[in-house]
């Protein structure tokens, strides 16, 4: 008889597996949905182009033949949401993985129709999209990057 304790052993005192179990839910993707919030926070306040900053005597990444500046961009509480909303959904990958990649999709679709997109808005959706991949849900994942 098998004595490895599991999530649905309530009698259980050995929770090493419950906090392995968890992290391996939520831990991972907390490097994700950092890359991901703050990442596209920092690109989308970024200015590009000559005569940015403090102009061509300014640092060497703004010193380069860019035929105009970029304006930062504004992300209003819709963008933020979808940024969010693509991450939070990102625990539940093992258990639903086609409904997280259809739910990942929609936002990060969603996202790039609200503003001009800039910086790692995509991390959600590459990890969903490896999560159903490594499941078996081929198909899923091939209309699903054809889409994106």
């Amino acid at each position: 008889m098998d004595t490895t304790p599991t999530l649905a052993d309530p009698a259980s005192d050995d929770t090493r597996w419950v906090g392995r179990r968890r992290f391996a839910r939520v831990g991972r993707v907390l490097p994700v949905a950092f890359l991901q919030i703050v990442g596209t926070l920092l690109a989308s306040r970024v200015l590009v182009g000559p005569g940015v900053g403090t102009g061509p005597a300014g640092p060497p990444w703004t010193r380069h033949a860019f035929s105009g500046a970029v304006d930062p961009v504004h992300l209003g509480p819709l963008a933020i949401g979808f940024l969010v909303a693509g991450v939070v959904v990102l625990p539940w990958r093992w258990r639903w993985p086609r409904s997280v990649l259809l739910l990942t999709l929609a936002t990060t679709i969603g996202y790039a129709l609200v503003v001009s997109p800039r910086g790692p808005f995509v991390a959600a959706l590459t990890m969903a999209l490896a999560n159903a991949w490594l499941r078996g849900h081929r198909w899923w994942v091939l209309a699903s990057a054809a889409l994106a």
